[in-house]
């Protein structure tokens, strides 16, 4: 097995946070009034290990059925800890994702079928089809993990998907499964746009960008101190007054093109892949956690993903080849709903405003990689005090101390900015 398919699953056991009634009545609502078998059995444990999920608590659920069958269950439940609440109730991510699972992403499959009378197979949805939530979203008084919840499929034990090792840079396999399916879920969104609704945020609102004031200021304090941080490790390894530090401080943002609907939080353990058992190739991939789908532009994702999950070198080799995947796919989707492309939408633009979009690359970085390349035991959110803040708990998990694998991510990105001349 290749490191990037090493990914135990957790096993701690805790059976008695979902009762049988519970259980049974999500086969219910699944079942829309068919049969429903009696559950016989089931187990509940973590169904994630600290640093690989920071915005909610998800429990794997095997259940036996009277019938014989057994299902696998993915639910993902509101965190307890009261800061954690506090930044959901304000960032509105948990209910963001309720809708679009069951809104937006029933549309484009509603669009599909009736306006386009594509089958089943030959319609586009990497996503987790399969999901429904608690109904009404409770954002005040005490709130327990199961006032909010969404329940979906586990596509690591039915179909054999898997997260790929987020210590790890993507090969090209890996990239050309993210960059295809990016570009398809982008263009289904355009077409979309261009058949059903030009607003789409104004029919669905789940789609607005929803970070609040106050939760950028939590952001703005952690990319701060991590820029500071990333300025220590390049003064320590060049030595006072180098370019790196220097750039750093240069920082400024950028203007947003070609506004679709983008994922919005395009790293590693926000995909999953289904592998060849024999080569270990990837072969398929599913986008999930949909916490922060928006309207934004095109290139947010792209830059996302090229600075948080791969390395320098593999920039400089496959970026172009991949940008024209993004654009070849991009335009086949088009084509095959016979809906105009982007306005101005080529190779040259591409090139162009990925290149511009740069520095949103390096904001993305300087904040992300922290928090998915934190080695060693990472702290469990929910067990943080529970009087401390959530910015400074953050904060506690961006800390580099000795790794030496965020260090060289950290130079290596800031040494390709200086190479391509954005700095």
């Amino acid at each position: 097995m290749s490191a990037s398919q090493e990914n135990p699953a957790p096993c701690e056991t805790t059976s008695d946070v979902f009762s049988k009634g519970f259980l049974q009545n999500a086969l219910k609502i699944e079942a829309k009034g068919g049969p429903v078998p009696e559950i016989t059995s089931y187990l509940t444990t973590l169904g994630t290990k600290p640093g690989d999920n920071y915005g909610s608590i998800i429990y794997s659920v095997d259940i036996d059925l009277s019938d014989g069958t057994k299902r696998f269950f993915v639910i993902k439940c509101y965190p307890n800890h009261p800061g954690r609440q506090e930044f959901g109730n304000t960032s509105n991510m948990f209910f963001k994702e309720c809708e679009v699972y069951s809104k937006w992403i029933p549309e484009l499959g509603r669009m599909q079928k009736e306006v386009f009378s594509l089958d089943e197979e030959e319609r586009i949805h990497n996503f987790n089809n399969d999901s429904y939530s608690s109904g009404q979203a409770r954002k005040s008084g005490v709130i327990s993990s199961l006032d909010n919840f969404i329940i979906m499929e586990d596509l690591r034990k039915t179909y054999g998907f898997r997260m790929s090792n987020r210590l790890v840079p993507f090969d090209l396999d890996h990239m050309h499964l993210v960059i295809e399916t990016l570009a398809k879920v982008h263009a289904i969104s355009w077409v979309y746009r261009n058949h059903v609704e030009s607003q789409i945020t104004e029919k669905f609102p789940c789609l607005v960008t929803n970070l609040r004031m106050e939760n950028m200021e939590i952001w703005s304090s952690v990319i701060n101190a991590n820029l500071e941080q990333a300025k220590e490790i390049f003064d320590k390894e060049f030595g006072p007054g180098n370019n790196y530090s220097a750039s750093a401080d240069k920082f400024a943002g950028m203007v947003e093109p070609w506004r679709i609907i983008c994922h919005g939080d395009c790293w590693s353990n926000n995909m999953l892949f289904r592998y060849d058992p024999k080569s270990g190739k990837p072969l398929e991939i599913v986008l999930v956690d949909l916490q922060l789908p928006q309207e934004s532009c095109v290139v947010n994702d792209l830059e996302y993903v090229f600075f948080v999950c791969t390395s320098l070198e593999f920039r400089r080799k496959h970026t172009d080849t991949l940008l024209q995947l993004y654009h070849d796919t991009f335009n086949g989707i088009c084509d095959k709903f016979e809906t105009p492309t982007l306005p101005g939408f080529c190779m040259d633009s591409l090139r162009f405003r990925f290149h511009r979009g740069k520095l949103l690359g390096y904001y993305l970085a300087m904040m992300v990689l922290p928090i998915i390349l934190k080695d060693g035991n990472v702290t469990n959110m929910e067990d943080i005090e529970q009087s401390k803040d959530i910015a400074e708990a953050f904060i506690d998990i961006c800390k580099a101390d000795e790794n030496a694998l965020l260090k060289g991510r950290l130079i290596e990105v800031m040494k390709g900015m200086i190479e391509d001349g954005v700095f």
